[in-house]
């Protein structure tokens, strides 16, 4: 049983029906998070939402739009929100610069 690394270059989002998914693992590679962390974020979110996911045969799908929509919050302090653009690089509201 060997494991296979992903790499954000390699990762696109998958089309079920007219949207467009990420994997849990998949996801967590693009946010440079770790699975469990990312499974956090669906069942108890942080202290802003929830991530937003939906399932396909018991399996978390997250949407797309999340990697770009997601409010993260900067570790020690909740009310300090950033983002991630297409590639999965982070943008920092506070300056609106990419870090």
């Amino acid at each position: 049983m060997g494991y296979h690394y992903l790499r954000k270059e390699d990762i696109q989002p998958k089309k079920f029906g007219k949207e467009y998914f990420y994997t849990v693992e998949e996801f967590a590679v693009m946010v440079n998070r770790a699975i469990v962390s990312i499974r956090r974020l669906i069942y108890t979110g942080n202290s802003v939402r929830k991530l937003k996911v939906q399932y396909l045969y018991n399996k978390p799908l997250i949407p797309a739009k999340e990697l770009t929509e997601f409010p993260f919050v900067h570790m020690g302090k909740p009310y300090s929100v950033y983002h991630y653009d297409k590639e999965g690089r982070v943008i920092d509201d506070s300056t609106n610069d990419t870090v």
